[in-house]
């Protein structure tokens, strides 16, 4: 050190001012050079991140275009067979250039090999898995009747998306240990360094550009997922609102026009959300969902707010949204709000709790879902809890809907839930959305499948007005999926009802699966009949109408809401119950509070009717 004091008195001023520059310059060069190795680390981050991400989606869209590629070859539509063929080669092709390019790199979609051990290695513990997708989806792409082939892509899609999934945040984790070591270098270039500020400066908007790649959605230029708790980090959650949204069925959308349709239209749907929501923080939360976090603390400010918002969100996304060929799409969505009245304590709770909601406004007729006050908050969470042991405690109940003909005789009834819950009965529409969510919903058809045959074996069985009753019992897509494995078709088989008097309900939207489709099938030639509930609720296919085992049409109460005084929807009704009827089905109208509406019912000629006019749902004794 002394020697260095020393060298530095005996040098000449101008000697000194060029060895301060040096040394000032010195760890801006060090910097730079530092910055100039990590930059193409950060582009590779980019890039890895999304190319991963991409195969995320492009699994699904393999599977999609699989079990696609076989329906349209049962249904003899050679010209979409070969359409589809060439879609799922292309992406095959895709799939597994992008695989290996994950580990061995591709310039042509400028990926550098891949140095990273850990993400090498939880990719070469994939590849067993992915080679065997693509193999089988190649056996698909050569013989489209290849069934076992197209099960084994559906029912191992998930779990490769899954597991590719963590690949993604592999590539996450890296890179942000990757950018925190490059801010600390800027922070200190600029502390050392304060003359070139200037350069830093551009410096840091180099990286930021690299940052891009990773924290913004490459298609709408919304923040991403990861970059929301980035950004609430040292914010007050108690200033903010959530809001929750999920595009209704938009996978039909891709599955009919295509992705590069999907995408256009994910684009306009994502700025008429930041429209809306006067270009507040919003991100894309997934594929079709979107996370809007508002920042307010006056009460009266987010009560207002969120009044203007349910009217102007439903006339701007009721607008059609067109693509680039001019045909309109129609769109619906669901959506769940938190305010930041409802006191929730974590920002990890508040996004939760929006994205529970959502969930229930899917059965709600206005598709959104409200919690506004710290009660509401707390029993929706009681609720949420409670349903873990609500059948082991035995508090879910049946009521059933007596189903009427034009004669108001009673022919059937329809088995509906309720839960007893601490001395309240609560309608499924509040907890069933809760117990899909938690994994229960499987036992909870199970559960009602038993407890229906039970209250038929103790009173129905024992009144003979019952025997000419059909029993309608509804059933769940995840419930039917696993039948042979989850007891349901044991369940109806030990069931005291007779076969033929049981009637499966399941929702209208469920009829596009194949999966589902044959197992219904099944379930029709062991004697059980079957019936689509809700009909023309939401997008409605006709191509559900063709399928000849279906018995009964249930029209949605949404549309028996709308008849009176509406000439149009009266004709419309009108023609669908002919139509219906000259396939040899029957027509079940759903929603019937008055005599107005019965009588209408009763000239356009439906088969039966069930809704508060006729009967209540109904305690079994009663009846």
């Amino acid at each position: 050190m002394r020697k260095i004091v020393g060298f530095y008195k005996q040098i000449s001023v101008a000697n000194k001012n060029i060895f301060v520059l040096m040394m000032t310059i010195l760890p801006f060069i060090l910097g730079i050079g530092i910055s100039m190795h990590k930059n193409p680390e950060m582009r590779y981050f980019g890039a890895a991140i999304n190319i991963s991400g991409s195969q995320r989606m492009r699994t699904m869209l393999i599977s999609n275009f699989s079990q696609k590629i076989g329906t349209e070859y049962l249904e003899n539509n050679e010209e979409n067979v070969d359409s589809i063929r060439k879609l799922l080669e292309s992406e095959v092709f895709i799939y597994e250039e992008y695989m290996e390019a994950l580990v061995y790199g591709d310039e042509s979609i400028k990926l550098d090999k891949n140095k990273y051990d850990n993400i090498v290695s939880e990719i070469n513990k994939l590849l067993p898995l992915t080679d065997k997708y693509i193999e089988v989806t190649k056996n698909i792409i050569s013989d489209p009747s290849d069934m076992e082939s197209i099960d084994f892509i559906v029912d191992n899609s998930l779990e490769l998306k899954d597991e590719v999934d963590k690949i993604v945040g592999l590539y996450e984790k890296q890179y942000e240990i990757e950018v925190k070591i490059q801010k600390n270098i800027n922070i200190w270039i600029v502390i050392i360094s304060i003359i070139l500020t200037g350069f830093g400066f551009v410096l840091t908007k180099k990286i930021k550009q690299n940052e891009k790649f990773a924290k913004f959605d490459y298609l709408t230029g919304l923040k991403n997922k990861s970059e929301i708790y980035v950004d609430l980090k040292g914010k007050d959650v108690r200033k903010y609102s959530a809001f929750f949204i999920d595009l209704d069925k938009f996978k039909l959308v891709n599955d009919t026009f295509g992705h590069l349709i999907g995408d256009e239209i994910i684009i306009k749907v994502a700025n008429r959300i930041q429209k809306l929501f006067e270009f507040n923080s919003v991100y894309r939360y997934g594929g079709d969902e979107f996370l809007v976090l508002r920042e307010s603390e006056n009460i009266d400010e987010v009560n207002l707010f969120n009044e203007r918002l349910m009217k102007n969100i439903k006339v701007e996304m009721g607008q059609p949204f067109i693509d680039s060929k001019g045909r309109k799409h129609y769109l619906s969505f669901s959506m769940g709000i938190v305010t930041n009245n409802a006191g929730l304590k974590s920002f990890e709770k508040l996004i939760e709790f929006s994205d529970d909601l959502m969930y229930d406004s899917k059965n709600y007729p206005n598709k959104v879902s409200i919690c506004d006050t710290v009660e509401k908050a707390e029993y929706r969470i009681e609720l949420k809890n409670d349903t873990m042991k609500v059948m082991q405690n035995k508090e879910i109940f049946a009521k059933f809907q007596p189903i009427y003909d034009l004669n108001k005789n009673i022919k059937g009834l329809e088995t509906l839930a309720r839960w007893k819950h601490k001395g309240k009965i609560i309608n499924p529409i509040n907890f069933i959305p809760i117990i899909y969510r938690n994994g229960f919903i499987e036992e909870f058809d199970l559960y009602m499948i038993k407890h229906a045959g039970l209250i038929y074996k103790e009173i129905f069985s024992k009144n003979p007005i019952h025997n000419d009753f059909f029993y309608s019992i509804n059933i769940t897509k995840d419930t039917l999926y696993n039948f042979n494995i989850n007891g349901m078709l044991s369940a109806l088989r030990e069931s005291p009802i007779p076969r033929d008097k049981i009637i499966i309900e399941v929702l209208e939207e469920v009829i596009i699966d194949k999966d589902v489709i044959d197992k219904l099938e099944i379930l029709h030639e062991k004697g059980f009949k079957i019936a689509i509930d809700d009909f023309s609720a939401g997008n409605t296919s006709i191509d559900s109408l063709k399928i000849k085992y279906i018995s009964f049409i249930k029209i949605a109460k949404s549309i028996t809401d709308e008849l009176i005084g509406n000439e149009y929807n009266i004709k419309l009704l009108d023609k669908l119950v002919v139509l219906i009827h000259s396939l040899d089905k029957k027509v079940v109208v759903e929603g019937v509070e008055t005599k107005e509406q019965f009588d209408l019912l009763s000239k356009l000629k439906v088969d039966l009717i069930q809704g508060y006019y006729l009967s209540k749902p109904r305690d079994p004794k009663d009846l």
